[in-house]
């Protein structure tokens, strides 16, 4: 049986999840706008990105509810509970990554971003460019949390 301090954090970290990828899904809008080359690859995250925000939403108040009705202390239950937690930690893995990687983008409004590299003496600036490359493999791997996010939903309904 899974303690309830731990159920209680996956709720929470849950619904902090949420809250990420929120932030997210707004600041890939933000980009499509900017960077109209990106425009289709944008979009296509952002549906992922939302369509696993509502999974973990889902979750959320699913497990609300079980803890509620005394269904989260069965037994039975502990595996599906441990396998959300690692869900839980991927998925926080993941939005992090993407988000880390949007940031140069998202410091500069309408031009595109810069940063100051440090040189031996002196600092040079270097234009930061989109990477399609990076942002597929992030579309890989929210494609991937959609998948697992789906499986999980079902498993819960059984």
């Amino acid at each position: 049986m899974a303690d309830p301090i731990s159920i209680f954090s996956v709720i929470g970290g849950s619904a902090a999840l949420v809250l990420q990828f929120a932030k997210v899904v707004n600041d890939l809008r933000t980009l499509a706008d900017r960077y109209k080359r990106a425009e289709s690859m944008i979009e296509s995250m952002t549906s992922h990105l939302s369509t696993i925000q509502w999974a973990w939403r889902r979750i959320e108040t699913t497990l609300e509810k079980w803890t509620h009705d005394g269904v989260i202390w069965q037994d039975d239950n502990t595996e599906l509970f441990m396998q959300i937690n690692r869900s839980l930690k991927g998925g926080s893995l993941v939005i992090s990554a993407l988000a880390e990687d949007l940031q140069p983008f998202l410091e500069q409004s309408g031009s595109p971003p810069t940063y100051r590299q440090r040189g031996s003496r002196s600092w040079k600036r270097v234009r930061i460019t989109w990477n399609d490359q990076t942002f597929k493999d992030h579309q890989e791997r929210i494609r991937d949390q959609v998948s697992s996010m789906n499986l999980l939903i079902a498993i819960m309904q059984m």
